[in-house]
């Protein structure tokens, strides 16, 4: 892929070069939004860089001979720009992966980090290195996890890109790399740009110091059980929808439609209250009804939905109480 020097520049360069950078001259050579996206994003999720090692990072790019003089001075712009995002991003707790995170101890206790033998053995005398204040395990497993899956998506898609429109200067990624699996070549790159063998290392014999998913299975019960409830219910951050307008009609329709149901329920078939209703409405309609039409109001003005005026109808249960006959002595 790249040159195997372990400098923090030329691990931007490996990045570089697998998001696509222009390889034609035999060195990456980015674009300044690519190296915006390196900078704030790649950088400080899959590669360690000792403390002192931002500017050469910055100044391969910015300044050195890896960029044509045409795009030199915009992406000496854009590392000027995202300088002050960068070194957060660096030293941003919540950015640590396991890889990134034993690397740096490996450099504090004096490791070799180009050795696989120095690292193999500094590493068995970490075990139980208190992690970095208000950083837990499960803060890092899945910062690992999510860094893992970004690698593989990025070589898949490098190797699709090259197979699609071959570059000049060859494939990134040959078939039988390929053909070995993308897990082993996504290893190969962390040790690159971490230390020598410490993905060997964290997946073997040492894989308590870097416990993965299945080491948090109530974590992974509440994120499946999260993405079933955003799957029938959405997210509960978005807003709900305002609910249908009601139509209100006219007040006289709803009237017409308070007499039509009544009426119904005086037909036969609502038997025995029907005849009971039938003989008040009957009433109620004939006493209710004026003998002339007032002077002051013309017949054909209504004063509400109807003529008709109605009353309480009484209970077919209502009985009357019986009579006491005076008994004969």
């Amino acid at each position: 892929m790249t040159p195997r020097s372990r400098g923090p520049p030329k691990r931007s360069w490996g990045c570089s070069a697998l998001r696509g950078a222009d390889r034609a001259t035999g060195l990456p050579e980015p674009t300044p939004g690519l190296v915006r996206q390196l900078l704030v994003e790649d950088l400080p999720t899959f590669v360690y860089a000792p403390p002192g090692s931002s500017p050469p990072i910055r100044r391969s790019w910015g300044a050195g001979g890896t960029v044509r003089r045409g795009r030199r001075e915009r992406i000496a712009g854009v590392v000027a720009e995202s300088a002050p995002d960068f070194e957060r991003a660096m030293n941003d707790p919540g950015n640590l992966t396991w890889h990134r995170w034993y690397a740096s101890l490996l450099r504090t206790v004096g490791a070799d980090l180009a050795d696989p033998e120095d690292v193999r053995r500094r590493l068995a005398a970490l075990d139980g290195a208190p992690l970095p204040d208000g950083v837990h395990r499960a803060h890092l497993m899945g910062r690992t996890a999510l860094a893992d899956v970004l690698l593989a998506e990025a070589l898949t898609h490098a190797y699709v890109r090259d197979a699609e429109k071959p570059p000049a200067s060859g494939p990134l990624l040959t078939d039988h790399a390929v053909a070995t699996g993308i897990g082993r070549l996504a290893a190969a790159l962390q040790d690159r740009w971490t230390a020598a063998g410490l993905a060997e290392q964290l997946a073997g014999p040492y894989a308590r110091f870097a416990p993965g998913p299945d080491a948090f299975p109530h974590l992974v019960l509440a994120d499946a059980l999260l993405d079933e409830h955003l799957d029938y219910y959405g997210d509960p951050a978005a807003p709900a929808p305002p609910p249908p307008a009601i139509e209100t009609g006219p007040v006289e329709e709803d009237a017409d439609a308070l007499i039509a149901a009544v009426e119904e329920l005086a037909e036969e078939e609502f038997e025995p209250y029907g005849a009971r209703l039938r003989t008040c409405c009957t009433r109620s309609t004939s006493a209710a009804a004026p003998p002339s039409p007032s002077p002051a109001r013309p017949p054909s003005t209504r004063t509400g939905p109807s003529t008709r005026t109605w009353r309480t109808c009484p209970s077919p249960y209502r009985t009357r109480r019986p009579t006491r006959t005076p008994s004969r002595r």
